[in-house]
């Protein structure tokens, strides 16, 4: 997977989150991501990507269904807790 992929998958997981309006711990699990996020940028800044402007664009080309499958993906390699993995498969069932 190259790093525009990586990114993108990144910032779906993200606003794939910001949708759990009903998870209480949301905004700890947001900061988690968006440290996830701001290492990978450090990490990958010498690419010649502009992330600021990819991030835009990834908001709001990506649908509510692969933000989803993307939060699914994110929150499993991070370890988040079954609860909000759980959260983010009823809300992508909810979408299908």
């Amino acid at each position: 997977m190259n790093t525009h992929d990586q990114y993108k998958l990144l910032i779906g997981a993200y606003y794939g989150v910001k949708y759990l309006d009903e998870y209480a711990l949301k905004e700890y699990l947001l900061s988690d991501i968006r440290k996830v996020i701001n290492d990978f940028i450090n990490e990958n800044k010498n690419s010649g990507l502009n992330f600021d402007e990819l991030e835009d664009t990834f908001e709001q080309e990506l649908s509510r269904k692969t933000k989803f499958q993307d939060a699914l993906i994110v929150l499993q390699n991070m370890n988040a807790s079954l609860e909000a993995v759980l959260l983010i498969r009823a809300r992508l069932k909810e979408e299908k």
